[in-house]
């Protein structure tokens, strides 16, 4: 049963995540390993969100090793220019002596100088690799093209889903490459009362809400698709059924989006994930989506999760379905969700496993 609002329960069982096979001695020797994390990804006033998943993976990582990871942010709302940037990274280097460099966004690898002689792993993330071969953006291409020479320059790669592993240009390129999806802090997302939810947030407890899981402003979320496919939604019982959005959420509060909606629905051009995907999921409210990401990664078996094309009919006709047939409000036992610990002890495997040339 959903347990009461803010409270958080403990840590469910870990569950697994998609990953290379890693020998146990790797998961041992890995912990006394020193690393920087390179990236342009955080937080902004306008986006709370953004860069949160980079924090979590920085905070696993943190608690399974004895120095903990330093991070430099690069770019304009981190470090600067690209001059200003590689500094940083240089004194990073210097002041640390990593054994591995840890690259998060292929863009970030841009502040990586030349010569160097510490390994690389790079974490790439969806816009960096899709955003530009997609729409021909010039910069998404640019971006395109410095992910692609940051990742030739990588030992290892990960990505949170064959979507992404599938879009790098070579066959080399995707032999190293790692399906490493994020892990879901269960103690955070879980279900919660619906209506205990709905009270936080002063939403009325007698309509349906279908929830857009980001801010509408994003073009690349199509807020447009997901009001189309709302605003003409009728489930033949005169259910007042609406669409609300995710704008500005602080992190702690995006467990009572989750569990406060009927549904979410993610209309994205592209995705490498997204982590509202299984967010969702793991506070037992069911996805809509679009094949993108983890939605077009496997056959979806599961009542919760349910993918069709990109037009206001289809994903309307899905929604209906979702009302009519609601499924419980718990973790759906079919699904695995990706698991924060079991992340961090299969990237610190991959570190060992760079470390011993593997």
């Amino acid at each position: 049963m959903p347990g009461g609002v803010p409270a958080p329960g403990t840590h469910s069982a870990p569950t697994r995540v998609a990953g290379i096979s890693v020998p146990p001695q790797a998961r041992t020797n890995a912990s006394d390993r020193r690393v920087v994390f390179i990236t342009n990804l955080q937080p902004t006033p306008d986006d709370q969100i953004r860069g949160v998943f980079v924090q979590r993976q920085i905070a696993a990582v943190a608690a399974m090793t004895v120095t903990p990871p330093r991070v430099v942010h690069v770019g304009r709302r981190g470090a600067g220019g690209l001059l200003a940037s590689r500094r940083a990274v240089r004194a990073a280097i210097r002041e640390l002596r990593p054994d591995v460099l840890h690259i998060v966004y292929g863009l970030s690898g841009a502040a990586l100088p030349f010569g160097l002689d510490v390994p690389a792993v790079l974490t790439l993330c969806g816009s960096d690799l899709l955003w530009g071969p997609t729409t021909g953006h010039p910069r998404g291409l640019l971006e395109y093209v410095v992910s692609v020479i940051t990742a030739c320059r990588a030992r290892r790669i990960t990505v949170e889903s064959a979507v992404l592993r599938d879009a790098l240009p070579t066959a080399a390129l995707r032999a190293r490459t790692i399906i490493l999806p994020p892990g879901v802090d269960r103690a955070t997302f879980r279900p919660l009362p619906r209506s205990e939810c709905r009270a936080r947030l002063g939403w009325p407890v007698d309509e349906g809400v279908v929830l857009f899981p980001a801010n509408p402003s994003r073009t690349l979320k199509r807020y447009g698709l997901a009001l189309a496919a709302v605003s003409e939604l009728d489930t033949g019982r005169g259910d007042r059924i609406v669409l609300r959005a995710m704008t500005r959420v602080p992190p702690g509060e995006v467990p009572l989006y989750l569990n406060a909606a009927d549904c979410v629905i993610i209309t994205s051009a592209w995705e490498g994930g997204p982590l509202a995907f299984y967010e969702a999921l793991a506070c037992g409210t069911p996805v809509v989506s679009v094949p993108v990401g983890y939605a077009r990664d496997q056959t979806w078996r599961t009542p919760y999760v349910r993918v069709t094309v990109p037009t206001p009919v289809a994903l309307r006709a899905e929604l209906i379905d979702v009302f009519r047939n609601p499924v419980p409000h718990e973790c759906p036992a079919d699904v695995i969700i990706p698991d924060p610990v079991e992340y961090a002890s299969t990237l610190l495997a991959a570190y060992q496993q760079v470390l011993d040339g593997a």
